[in-house]
């Protein structure tokens, strides 16, 4: 599949639109659920961005998925369309999890590499292919 794409600049007025109509979709769905829009975006904020703490945590949650996006622009940069970024984040994952959950008596010097190399392989070798194939077969039809 070759995409023609040229990414053209986008106009601070179109972002700023979009930002609004996002924001007031928002607003009136919470309303029409019966609660204070006012009052449910200024707990978002403050929980989001209300201390050190919770700037770190929200970053801390975002990370994987800015990763994620980052996979995906560079598949699109490429002429290709990737199906299965979120599967090999999830596959990765859950390897990494398995190996810090078992290897409980490792320093967490030598741990976190390992879990960050078991997640690489994992997602590239066997699980990542399985990860992969449906994506890929829809695709291939």
């Amino acid at each position: 599949m070759n995409f023609e794409f040229r990414q053209k600049p986008i106009n601070i007025r179109t972002a700023l639109a979009a930002i609004f109509i996002g924001t007031l979709i928002g607003f009136i769905m919470v309303a029409l659920f019966g609660y204070n829009p006012i009052e449910v975006f200024a707990t978002l904020l403050k929980g989001a961005f209300g201390s050190a703490k919770n700037i770190a945590t929200s970053l801390r949650w975002a990370t994987p998925l800015m990763f994620t996006g980052v996979a995906a622009a560079l598949s699109f940069r490429g002429g290709m369309f990737n199906f299965g970024i979120d599967g090999q984040l999830y596959f990765g994952s859950l390897a990494a999890t398995i190996v810090g959950v078992t290897c409980t008596g490792v320093p967490g010097i030598i741990l976190i590499p390992m879990m960050m190399l078991t997640s690489m392989v994992c997602v590239r070798c066997p699980l990542g292919v399985y990860s992969g194939l449906c994506p890929g077969e829809t695709k291939r039809q």
